[in-house]
Order: structure tokens, then C-alpha cells, then sequence
């Protein structure tokens, strides 16, 4: 899992609401991805990609987490349906789950091994979820060499300085430390105020830019005036965080 800096209760009230819960992509035909049988007709044993969902993480960690694990030995998309599920493990047809990456549409690419997004739940049965699954996966691979490691992104103040929060981040650099070249889109996540007993959920999620890195190298992009602003508006009532996620 990705670290973060623990928050801290704020008394100033949400300004922001999630924006429109996504739809899974299902059309019907749609060939794009590898399902059950391969294209040859013939039956096949598609890789299986488990999850792990926390609801409450430990102190220091982002609540929501889905892991997604990538079996293969290759960069991959997927699509599939996220399904939350209550302490029995039925499913809560009445509650939305959409992701802050994407994974299940197919806009986060899954590099080997484990890769984390994370999730919002939303309608009248929200309260009663404690797992959510990720089901009907279809993959295909990425035409991009795996990347070993993740991408850092460390935010930086007008002069050049590192910063501990980003909520007066001017800039953002990408240290690329692979030996492979990488995709990487700059995420902007605005987190809920935390309240004891309930998990934070994302209330806003932008996407700020794509970037292509070379290979053990580093970029430093400027942050445009619609995310600075989204960063000081929301940055001392919630919690703001920029993350970098691969992209296809």
C-alpha cells in the first residue's frame, strides 16, 4: 500500500460531492479484452485477478483500498464490475461502488504483481458494506515493457522545495526509477474530513495530466490553475492527495 501522511479531523464542512458514479462499459459484442474463451473458439483458463478490499485502514494509510493482483508477467488493462457486499458476503444491489483510478474501465494499467486503487460506495444500503469484490474481470496486455517499481511523485512549493502535504503544491515531480519507459497519469484525490468509525471516502477525483518518463529518469510538471485551486480550496477542509497511477 501506498503510504500517507495521517489526517487530522477538520470542523469545516464538505464543500464537494463525489462526482457521478461511473458505469461499467459492457457492450455487448465487445471483443476488446479476453473474456472466458479465447477468440479461437476454443475454452481457455483466463488469469484470475483477486482483490482485497480494507474499509478502515491503519493510521497513516487511505481507507476504501481495493488491491487488485496482476498473475501475469506483463503490463495488462481490465475491465469488470465492482460488487459491494455486506458482513455476509451478499451482494447490496442498491449501492453504487465506483473506483478513483479506474481499474475496473480499463484506465489504470496493472503492472506485475499487486496494484492499488481505491473505491466509494454510495446509496441507501452504504452503511452495511464490509467488502468489495471485483468480478467478470477481462484482461488484455499492455503493448508497454512491465515497470518493476512504482513511480514516486514528490510535490514541490514555489521554490523548488519538497513538500509533506500537498495542499500548497505548485509543481509535482515524477521520479521514474525503472529502466523501462512509463505512462504515468497525476491523479488529484480530495478525501472526506475523517469521522471516528467510518472510512474516508473520496469526494473528488481529478485527473491533472499524463506524462511519459524515460527510463531512471525524473519530470517535473507545473500544476494548472484549476488543480491549484482545487488544492487551496479543499486542502484545509478535507484532505488532498496527488497520486501517480500508470496509464495506458
Amino acid at each position: 500500500m501506498t503510504e500517507l501522511p495521517a489526517t487530522r479531523p477538520r470542523r469545516v464542512r464538505l464543500a464537494l460531492r463525489w462526482a457521478a458514479l461511473v458505469c461499467v462499459l459492457a457492450a455487448p459484442g465487445c471483443d476488446a479484452l479476453e473474456g472466458p474463451a479465447e477468440r479461437n473458439g476454443g475454452p481457455a483458463s483466463p488469469p484470475e485477478f483477486a482483490s482485497t478490499f480494507t474499509k478502515i485502514a491503519p493510521s497513516g494509510y487511505v481507507d476504501m483500498s481495493l488491491e487488485v493482483a496482476n498473475p501475469t508477467d506483463g503490463a495488462v488493462l481490465i475491465e469488470g464490475r465492482l460488487v459491494a457486499r455486506d458482513a455476509s458476503g451478499d451482494e447490496l444491489p442498491d449501492v453504487a461502488v465506483a473506483s478513483a483510478f479506474g481499474i475496473e474501465r480499463g484506465r489504470m494499467v496493472l503492472m506485475p504483481g499487486a496494484d492499488i486503487d481505491f473505491v466509494r460506495v454510495e446509496g441507501a444500503d452504504q452503511d452495511l458494506v464490509e467488502d468489495v469484490t471485483l468480478e467478470e474481470v477481462r484482461s488484455r496486455p499492455v503493448g508497454v515493457p512491465p515497470a518493476d517499481q512504482p513511480v514516486e511523485l514528490t510535490t514541490l512549493d514555489a521554490e523548488g522545495r519538497e513538500l509533506e502535504y500537498d495542499a500548497e503544491a505548485v509543481a509535482a515531480r515524477l521520479d521514474n526509477p525503472n529502466d523501462v519507459p512509463v505512462r504515468v497519469r497525476i491523479v488529484l484525490l480530495v478525501l472526506a474530513a475523517p469521522v471516528p468509525g467510518v472510512p474516508q471516502q473520496a469526494v473528488q477525483v481529478e485527473d491533472v495530466t499524463t506524462v511519459d518518463i524515460a527510463p531512471s529518469a525524473s519530470q517535473t510538471v507545473r500544476l494548472d490553475r484549476a488543480t491549484l485551486r482545487v488544492l487551496r480550496r479543499q486542502g484545509y477542509v478535507n484532505f488532498v492527495s496527488l497520486r501517480p497511477v500508470f496509464g495506458p
